[in-house]
């Protein structure tokens, strides 16, 4: 097993990569139907592995991480039922997006908007195919 530099934990899937990577998930979804304060920085997880505190953050299990877990699991049940015909979009964010969603090894910059922009293509697929039902 190899040491990440960043951490100083061994890169391994375990339960604290594991809420950390659906709090990415999440924080990317709201990223790419809310694009607000894009740039080079962010603000979620820009300290991870330097800063005690927020590495403690990103491990601990809140209302993000419990958002892209529904997130996740309504995306996997809309894929198993083709939800409006909605199987393909789905299985593109969800078979795109998790690369980037840190449940492996962490690079130097954690979140980017640039990281999203495969996997916002099949959300907006799914918000012009829904939107007109909800109207």
């Amino acid at each position: 097993m190899k040491q990440s530099s960043a951490t100083g934990e061994m890169a391994v899937l375990s339960w604290k990569r594991i809420i950390f990577g659906f709090k990415t998930f999440a924080y990317y979804i709201h990223l790419t139907i809310f694009p607000m304060r894009l740039g080079m920085y962010h603000d979620f997880a820009y300290r991870f592995g330097w800063n005690k505190e927020e590495t403690k953050y990103c491990y601990k299990a809140d209302l993000l991480f419990f958002s892209g877990l529904i997130y996740f699991l309504v995306m996997i049940a809309g894929i198993v039922t083709n939800f409006y015909g909605l199987r393909i979009p789905l299985l593109w964010i969800v078979s795109t997006m998790p690369i980037f969603c840190n449940f492996g090894k962490i690079y130097h910059q954690s979140i980017a908007e640039r990281y999203v922009y495969l996997p916002g293509k099949g959300l907006m697929v799914c918000l012009a195919t829904l939107l007109p039902e909800l109207a």
